[in-house]
Formats: structure tokens, sequence, C-alpha cells
């Protein structure tokens, strides 16, 4: 590889949650090219934002200068002659052992200068009061005076036939080889989860940092970046899938330096600084809030020939992602969303049973008047007939002897009947009168139903004008949040025929 050819960068933000509590930059970043650019440095050191690393500020910037001048040193002894660096890659790639334990003494050189450089600084400048935030602190750094300066650190090491990468603690190395595939290559620390991280300042520092060579005889790296976890922590996909093909696991850091890629091809190099300087910023505010980091060094012109890809790759990303997020806010409104169309739905079924009750009453007043209509008809007729009944009594009595004829005269008549009572003793009096009586108290009775049906009506009117009030304001209610549960599904559809024309 003609490390002459690559472009090397780095950039340090303070993150937007330091800033709005007022805490310094913990972050430390670096990228250094040698004077006759054989070989290219870059370092990322994330300090801890754990109160009782309060120093630690200091401890990733010293663990940035102490690896990049161990990798220096490193350099320069198997730099010095042609025959020397032929012979370093001849045993560095072909004796397994050879290269182990080369990387293990830089390892424990870097982890044991960085040991004493906090060390001294701590003997060089006593911890204040103001330092302190918590007296349980005190006990902490009593016992473990590298504790306060607490950081973890990743460095990468470009010779022109390897990529050398060391790293203890979280954030990422990301690399991008020619054909287009991209990794993480230096294995991951599982005890780096859940808020926690190893660090420098582990007491088993030197055996617990990871490495990784690659041989770029048999492997072209076209661009290696590094971030702090202020990267990785921006992205809801940095340890699981999301279940679509862009989120994959680490789908949104790879997205995060295609991005870069893309724009280090685009803007070119000059250009490139100013943008970082401008993007990190809200990126931080946006994301993790965290102090953000990345360093990288790149080879401009191999990685142009995928920039299409990664504008795809891009472009597919930030709709997944769209999606992923419209389907979240559908999720999220839908169990109100079929608690507001259940209680619509509930508040109709309530309006339309008091609306069919109501019917029925106004059926049955109605049928209560058509009777009461009747009952007066019949009325009438038996008037009718009661006049007729009496000229037919008048006629009898014209015939008979008054008294006692006329009553046993009677009896041979249908439609009569003699009645006894104690005032006037026994008298003729016909059916009719009798069922006149009976209908004119069946019209009264009638009337009285007819009154408490009135009444029964007008109750269940305004029982239908409260359920109508009560259903207009749950359709409201429910119209307005379907309106919006509407609109996300409008856009989900819309996301998705972007992506399927754009596959």
């Amino acid at each position: 590889m003609d490390i002459k050819k690559l472009f090397s960068f780095n950039k340090t933000v303070r993150g937007y949650n330091h800033i709005s509590k007022d805490i310094p930059c913990e972050d430390f970043s670096t990228s250094f090219i040698s004077e006759n650019e054989n070989y290219r440095i870059i370092a990322v050191a994330d300090g801890h934002g754990s109160s009782a690393c309060f120093r630690s500020s200091y401890g990733s910037k010293k663990a940035v200068e102490i690896v990049v001048d161990c990798f220096k040193n490193f350099v320069e002894g198997i730099l010095d002659s042609e025959e020397k660096e032929k012979e370093f890659y001849q045993m560095f790639f072909n004796n397994p052992r050879y290269q182990q334990s080369t990387l293990e003494r830089l390892i424990g050189v870097v982890s044991s200068r960085w040991n004493v450089a906090v060390q001294q600084h701590y003997q060089e400048n006593p911890v204040s009061s103001d330092e302190l935030q918590d007296d349980k602190d005190v006990k902490v750094y009593e016992n473990n005076i590298p504790h306060i300066y607490g950081t973890t650190l990743m460095a990468g090491l470009m010779l022109s036939k390897c990529l050398i990468l060391i790293h203890q603690g979280d954030g990422r190395c990301n690399v991008f080889y020619k054909d287009g595939h991209m990794e993480q290559p230096v294995p991951w620390d599982s005890r780096c989860e859940f808020n926690t991280t190893t660090s420098m300042c582990d007491s088993d520092v030197a055996t617990s940092f990871r490495y990784k060579v690659i041989n770029l005889e048999q492997e072209e790296v076209i661009a290696c970046y590094m971030g702090s976890d202020g990267v990785e922590d921006a992205y809801g996909d940095t340890w699981e899938s999301l279940n679509n093909s862009s989120h994959k696991c680490m789908g949104g850091v790879y997205t995060f330096y295609k991005i870069l890629s893309r724009e280090i091809v685009e803007k070119g190099t000059d250009e490139f600084e100013q943008y970082l300087e401008e993007k990190l910023p809200p990126f931080s505010e946006n994301g993790s809030g965290d102090d953000i980091s990345v360093a990288g060094i790149v080879d401009v012109e191999a990685l142009s020939h995928l920039i299409d890809k990664f504008k795809y790759d891009i472009e597919l990303y930030h709709m997944e992602d769209d999606l992923l997020f419209q389907e979240s806010r559908l999720k999220s409104k839908t169990r109100k969303h079929s608690i507001l169309q259940k209680r619509l739905a509930e508040a109709k079924q309530e309006l339309e049973v008091k609306q069919s009750y109501l019917l029925r009453e106004k059926q049955r007043l109605e049928n209560l008047i058509k009777e009461k209509a009747e009952l007066i008809r019949t009325c009438d007729r038996l008037k009718i007939k009661i006049a007729e009944d009496e000229k037919v009594l008048k006629d009898m009595n014209d015939e008979c002897n008054p008294g006692l004829d006329m009553l046993n005269r009677v009896t041979e008549w249908w439609g009569f009947t003699i009645v006894k009572t104690k005032e006037r003793g026994s008298t003729v009096i016909s059916d009719s009168q009798i069922s006149l009586q009976k209908t004119e108290e069946a019209v009264e009775r009638k009337e009285a139903e007819i009154h408490r049906q009135s009444e029964t009506i007008k109750t269940v009117n305004d029982d239908i004008v409260s359920a109508q009030a009560k259903y207009d304001e749950q359709k409201t209610k429910f119209d307005e949040y379907d309106e919006q549960y509407q609109a996300i599904q409008r856009e989900i559809d819309k996301i998705n025929l972007q992506i399927s024309k754009l596959r």
C-alpha cells in the first residue's frame, strides 16, 4: 500500500450533555503521519464519565499521546532499513508466536507508561476538594489512583504491508475492504456492555487489551475508521438486528462511516475537516449526547469506486430508519386508537339501543292512542245503542202495567238486565249502559297509560340526547386521533413504496 496516497484525520467534539451540564470533554483523538510518510497512526480515547473518574479527560489525552509515541518507537525499530523491514514482515506474518509476543510487549509498554504517567500526575497534582463530587470517591481512588484517570483506548498503525489495531474498552474500529465488505476486526470484549467498560486503569489491562493484525497483501483495506461509543450509542441497531435489511446489528454505525466516506470523496479532504466541525455537534445532540471522537485512515481513490453503492446503502438505511420510526409511532398509538375505537363503538351501540327503544315506545304510544280511539268509537256506538234501548223500554212500559209486569216482561228480551238496589229496588237497564260504563272506565285507564307512556318517551328522548352527545364526543376524539393514525399509516405506505422502487 502506498502510504503517501492515504488521507488521515481525527476530530473530537464536546458532547451535548457535557455542554448542558458544564462537564469538560473527556474524549481525545489524534492522527499522525511520519515525516517521510511511510506510516500513519490514528488513536481515540474515551475518558469515563463516572464521578469517580474525575480526571479521565487527562487520562484519555495521555493515553493517546503515549500510544502514538510507542507506535513511533516501534516503527523506527523495524523500518530502520529495508533488510530489517523485510525480516520483520516475514517473521510477523509467518510466526504467530513472534507476532503475539511483539504485540504483547508493545501493549505492555503502552499500559505501563500510561500507569506511570497518571501516577506521576497525581503526585504532582493532589486531589482537591473541588474535584470530589461524592465522599465515597475518596475510598475508590485512594486504593486505585489510576481509576480517577480511567479511559478507553484504541489505536491503529498503518504500514505499507499491514494494519495493526489495538483496543482496550468500548468504542468501535471499523474496516472497509476493497471488495466492499466491512467488519469490526478487533475481537469484542463482552464486559463492555450496559454502561460498563474495560479500561486503561484495570489491573489486568496488559492482558485484556485486544488486537488484530491485517495483512494488506492478502486483504486490501481502503479505510479504517475509529469512533468512541458516542457514535455507536446514537443508533438503535448497535446491539441487535431490528428486522430489516439495513438495520442489522451495527447497521447504523456502518452507515455513519459510509456517510463519512461519501463526504471525503465528494467534498475533498480540505472541506471534509470543516464538515466534521459542523456535523458532529448536532450528531451528538440528536444522538447519544456524549462526546464524539472519530479518526480514520482512508484511500480516497479506492474508496471513490464504492461511493455509488454507499449512496444506495445510505439512502436505503435512512428510508428504513424512517420506516422503523413511523412503525414505532404507529405502534405507540395503536393501543389508544383501539381504545377510542372501542369507546366509539360502545357509544354508538348505546345510542342505537336507545333509539331502537324509543321507536318501540313510540310504537307502543301509537298503539295506545289507537286503542283509546277505538274505545271512544265503541262508546259512541254504545251511546247510540243505549238510545235505541231506551226507546224499547219506553215501548215496553206503554204496553205493560207498571211495576212487576214490566220486570217480568223484560226477562224475555235479550240485551237488558234487571238490577236490584237497596235504594230503588229492582230496575231495568240495558246491557249497553253497563258496557258504556266499563268502556268509559277503560278510556280513562288508557288515557293514564298514554300519559305514562308519554313521560317514558320524554325520558328516553332525554337519554338519547345524552347518548348522542356522548357519541359525538367519542367520534370527535376518535376522528382526530384516527386522522393522526391514518396519516402515519399513509407515510408508512409511502416509504414502503419508495423502498420497493429503490430496490
